[in-house]
């Protein structure tokens, strides 16, 4: 899988320590379907996203995968929403092969 490594403005503190730098790795369809089940019925398509993020997410600082969830990453400051995001968007840009420049012949 290709990972996206990024790093929050703000992060999660534990411990006294900021947990900040994370990893992403490409979503999958079974990292959406948990989103949408974990987000609950009718939920919004951010909450959905965020929810998915937490699935993508290999790590967080040194925090163990099973605290990464999506609740804790609502919880975040809305300023660590675009770093996220972006990672999310730079990973479906290099599964798609739409982060290399096209070559003209």
């Amino acid at each position: 899988m290709i990972p996206m490594k990024g790093q929050l403005i703000c992060g999660v503190e534990r411990d006294g320590v900021s947990q900040r730098d994370f990893e992403l790795h490409a979503a999958t369809i079974e990292n959406a379907i948990s989103a949408i089940e974990k987000a609950g019925a009718g939920a919004s398509h951010l909450k959905l996203r965020i929810f998915k993020a937490a699935e993508q997410m290999v790590c967080l600082g040194s925090l163990p995968k099973e605290e990464i969830t999506g609740e804790l990453l609502l919880a975040l400051p809305e300023d660590d929403v675009e770093p996220i995001y972006n990672a999310q968007d730079e990973l479906e840009k290099k599964r798609k092969g739409l982060s290399n420049p096209s070559s003209h012949t």
